[in-house]
């Protein structure tokens, strides 16, 4: 096929990065992760991120051209195609913003589910849309492990660390666990009533001065 495209004058084996770019933006805004996006087009999740973000191990721009193939490929994805397996992240977000609330910092629950914490960031944000079912149930069973435990403050670090995830919640008015209704905390339309509350106790139980 490529010998009779040649020979016919349509051999076009770039395409225009600019719109290909944009598009998976739009993607990444609605919520879609680099390894959902690359699924559904068939690319490797190296590809997509470097569409974005150029390549920083070497130190090279975001790209002007891409191949075309893979420009069509990117091209035909649609917001459905990615949702396919995900959940809305409203009771990842509510799992994850009160345990930041208890003191863990994010950078740390981002270690323990392998995850960027420009990731966290965006979900603790609001930012993210939906989430992969894997990353749902990572979340559930993080929350379900940690929800009545304080972080560990041994030293300096980690007491100045715990003592900021506490400030942002406090900011931001993010409820802890005991505040939360298990029975809702998926749901959309749920909102807490309740607000941030200092958590007492230990770092192997606490009880909640709500």
């Amino acid at each position: 096929m490529r010998a009779r495209q040649i020979a016919y004058g349509r051999w076009e084996p770039w395409a225009d990065a600019a719109p290909v770019r944009e598009h998976v933006r739009e993607l990444r805004r609605l919520g879609a992760s680099y390894q959902a996006i690359a699924s559904a087009a068939g690319v490797s999740p190296v590809t997509v991120h470097n569409l974005l973000n150029g390549c920083r191990a070497r130190q090279r721009p975001q790209p002007q051209l891409i191949g075309s193939v893979q420009a069509r490929r990117l091209l035909a994805v649609t917001a459905p195609a990615v949702w396919r397996e995900r959940r809305n992240a409203c009771g990842t977000c509510h799992r994850l913003r009160a345990l930041v609330a208890l003191g863990h910092p994010p950078a740390t629950l981002a270690s323990e589910l392998g995850i960027s914490q420009q990731r966290m960031q965006r979900l603790l944000c609001g930012q993210t849309g939906t989430v992969n079912i894997a990353l749902h149930t990572s979340v559930c069973r993080l929350y379900s492990r940690m929800w009545n435990h304080l972080p560990a403050e041994h030293g300096r670090r980690e007491h100045a660390a715990a003592n900021a995830a506490r400030r942002r919640a406090q900011a931001a008015n993010w409820p802890p666990p005991m505040a939360l209704d298990d029975d809702r905390i998926d749901d959309p339309a749920y909102r807490p009533r309740a607000g941030w509350r200092q958590a007492l106790g230990s770092a192997a139980t606490t009880r909640h001065g709500i």
